[in-house]
């Protein structure tokens, strides 16, 4: 469904129309609800993999960097779709990756200011996650490496203008114009009647529990695969 079909349904289960319900209005909640079902993909569905995306970026010589500068200290800012960091690994010789242990620098006994390569080496590099950027252990001093770091992460939703489609199954997309229904009866309540407002809430309900069993079930882990026998006689 696009955004317009959503629109439709929205004013289809509550009886209105576009003077009441306006496409700004539907298409400003719809971007909340669609952030809202972005978390709640992550939250129900079995399958931590499905949702993850990789993102590669320089591993810049930090000797000449300036405060401010990308890779100084060895900080680099996050991909801007990033929702939450799983996974980083390495290249300091821009052949071989190894895997980056995290670690949290409250925990660290070891100084970030003075010591910030002893712990770990190009063989086993450490990162750390904080303000919406990460930090490398050790610190890169020598040619930069083109895309020699790899992180593996969450995706962000990306924002609907009119006329898109949300990028999860499209055949929940109906759940969306149920929550949009349920904000626009909280906020003319009294344009609604209780009968009206019990029926959209009962549906809803099971709208929300097909959506969460699909992300339950998605992806099983016990099928097996049986290969058919093919004749070559």
């Amino acid at each position: 469904m696009n955004t317009a079909s959503i629109y439709t349904l929205t004013r289809d289960i509550l009886g209105t129309n576009s003077s009441v319900l306006s496409d700004s209005k539907l298409l400003e909640w719809l971007n909340i609800a669609l952030g809202n079902r972005t978390l709640d993909i992550l939250k129900y569905q079995v399958d931590r993999n499905a949702s993850i995306e990789m993102a590669k970026t320089n591993l810049v010589d930090t000797t000449s960097l300036v405060e401010g500068d990308n890779g100084y200290d060895g900080e680099y800012a996050f991909p801007t779709n990033l929702l939450r960091p799983l996974r980083m690994e390495i290249s300091y010789d821009g052949i071989s990756f190894v895997p980056a242990t995290v670690y949290d620098i409250g925990e660290s006994e070891d100084s970030e200011i003075s010591l910030t390569n002893s712990k770990y080496s190009v063989a086993e590099p450490g990162v750390r996650f904080e303000r919406e950027s990460f930090f490398i252990r050790p610190l890169h001093i020598t040619t930069t490496i083109p895309n020699g770091i790899r992180i593996w992460f969450e995706e962000r939703q990306i924002a609907l203008t009119d006329g898109g489609t949300p990028a999860f199954e499209e055949n929940l997309h109906s759940i969306l114009a149920f929550d949009l229904a349920e904000m626009e009866l909280m906020r003319h309540s009294r344009l609604y009647s209780s009968e009206t407002a019990a029926r959209i809430r009962r549906e809803a309900t099971k709208v929300e529990n097909r959506f969460i069993a699909f992300y339950n079930d998605r992806m099983k882990r016990n099928f097996k695969i049986s290969p058919k026998v093919q004749d070559c006689s």
